[in-house]
């Protein structure tokens, strides 16, 4: 049957130190977070084995309430879910499995703990495509962190909150054809930040923005938009385009009549 172990130990002021209330409450919010919404009529997490002397291991199996139910593969689906879940938290990237509000509010609660009053949780799976997982207070952070975005549009987060990259587009006046480590790029003059921008452009679009700009329109500083890639840096602003396109704004004439 599926088996979890998690461990958890002091923290690191006072290693000798591991508040029952504190470790119980981690393992219990654990066990929440791993058990999906309708599990209860189906399964439950008995426990095994505990050692109650720091650090405080608890193991427990699940073991089917209805005896003509194969619980294995739901349990199984529990554990990979869980594990994939705290493992992308833990290195700052956005969930790709996806938790019940329930389940999100206790991993939250584990998080903040392992911040404050737990040192180290470690938790072990029986299933072999589940890997060892260690939230250690910094980790921990990671993961805190990065759970506060699930709730934001689906764009591509990074370590930190403001470092991304979505597709979009900006626009500016072209200031300069250059290179950007060795790739081919333009570099404009952002039109709401003033900022100058490196816009590197792929070999496979080099033809299609040879043809849509000119040397006249870098001269003349003519403005441009620029859509792909955008990469923001820890403060929110664009350091770079992966350029798909480059097309020129053409101004709109207007008449004036009286």
């Amino acid at each position: 049957m599926p088996k979890v172990t998690i461990t958890v130990q002091a923290p690191a002021e006072h290693p000798d130190v591991l508040d029952i209330r504190d470790a119980m409450q981690q393992i219990l919010d654990f066990f929440e977070m791993l058990s999906g919404d309708d599990d209860r009529d189906t399964f439950a997490w008995n426990i095994t084995y505990a050692a109650t002397n720091s650090p405080l291991t608890a193991e427990a199996e699940a073991v089917s309430i209805k005896s003509d139910v194969d619980i294995t593969p739901i349990a199984n689906a529990r554990i990979f879910e869980t594990s994939r879940y705290l493992s992308d938290l833990r290195d700052g990237a956005r969930p790709s499995r996806n938790l019940t509000k329930r389940r999100r509010t206790a991993a939250r609660k584990v998080f903040t703990r392992n911040t404050q009053t737990v040192g180290k949780t470690t938790v072990r799976f029986s299933l072999p495509t589940a890997p060892e997982v260690i939230l250690t207070p910094s980790t921990a952070q990671a993961s805190l962190t990065a759970s506060q975005l699930e709730e934001l549009p689906d764009v591509k987060y990074l370590a930190d909150d403001r470092e991304r990259q979505e597709y979009g587009s900006v626009e500016g006046r072209i200031v300069d054809v250059s290179s950007d480590y060795n790739h081919p790029a333009i570099r404009i003059e952002e039109r709401k930040s003033g900022r100058e921008i490196n816009c590197r452009v792929g070999q496979e679009v080099i033809d299609a923005i040879a043809n849509a700009t000119s040397l006249k329109d870098v001269w003349e500083h003519r403005r441009v938009r620029v859509r792909g890639l955008i990469s923001f840096d820890v403060s929110g602003q664009v350091t770079r385009v992966y350029a798909k396109s480059v097309t020129p704004i053409v101004p709109r004439s207007m008449t004036l009549s009286v």
